[in-house]
């Protein structure tokens, strides 16, 4: 099942990077939480409707058992997609960064094995990665004075990793 959800980003990206936008324009909503940089190499999409695999079969069924119905953005390695009712909410925005960040650090595969995991042992809103960007925009939202989060990630992903 990851190989055919790797293999449909690979082509949802090709398909949609001309339509994507840098997350630099972000930058002043986003109370120096992300470093330039990271911004900068981050790109988010408006869309109407979220893109999903669609996956057949046992497969389809597993996928759509441990996703929540209502979701207002997803992240895939490098860009994340956040539905334009959402397009102003900046703590979804600082979610979904979160994760672009936990994919650069993990990679792709580790991280959607790893997802896949936490959420078949734990549900979704205990899954540690859920919890994670969740409590980065929990922080955003209270206006706590954070800065780096990649960095953070890393360290933290690191240290759960040993």
């Amino acid at each position: 099942m990851i190989k055919d959800i790797t293999e449909w980003i690979a082509q949802l990206q090709q398909q949609t990077q001309a339509h994507q936008q840098t997350c630099e324009v972000l930058a002043p909503q986003l109370n120096g939480y992300f470093p330039a940089d990271f911004l900068q190499q981050s790109r988010f999409m408006v869309v109407d409707n979220l893109p999903m695999p669609s996956l057949s079969g046992i497969k389809g069924v597993l996928a759509k058992r441990w996703l929540p119905k209502e979701l207002s953005a997803i992240a895939y390695p490098g860009c994340y997609y956040i539905l334009r009712s959402e397009q102003q909410n900046w703590s979804e925005h600082c979610r979904q960064l979160v994760h672009l960040a936990q994919l650069q650090h993990l990679g792709t595969e580790a991280y959607l094995t790893l997802l896949y995991q936490q959420v078949s042992e734990q549900g979704f809103e205990q899954a540690s990665l859920i919890k994670m960007a969740g409590q980065v925009a929990q922080h955003f939202e209270q206006g706590s004075n954070l800065s780096n989060i990649p960095a953070l990630i890393k360290q933290s992903l690191a240290t759960a990793e040993a």
